[in-house]
């Protein structure tokens, strides 16, 4: 039932950017929205964010996994996400950055 690869992470990413692209594809919204496949999350999402100045977004929203906290050791504020859960998202990491 659990599946460990290695840069798991990153192509969960890219296939949740996919299903969403498919399900866009069904019903276009209104106005532009933009996917992007890059680089260097783990130090900042610089490559969204390049992205982000580049095309003057309003929104970014970078989609990647987190760690499951539910290991010995850690204490529940550590590492919230189970293992089993539900989906998690993180509302501002370190990468986050105000205009």
């Amino acid at each position: 039932k659990l599946l460990c690869s290695r840069a798991l992470d990153d192509r969960a990413g890219c296939y949740v950017l996919l299903k969403a692209l498919a399900e866009l594809s069904k019903k276009p919204p209104k106005g532009s929205v933009h996917f992007a496949f890059s680089v260097q999350e783990e130090v900042g999402l610089r490559g969204a964010a390049l992205l982000a100045r580049r095309h003057a977004l309003d929104w970014a929203f970078a989609v990647d996994s987190c760690s499951s906290g539910d290991f010995p050791g850690l204490t529940p504020d550590q590492g919230p996400a189970r293992l089993g859960d539900e989906p998690v998202a993180v509302a501002v990491d370190h990468g986050a950055r105000t205009a």
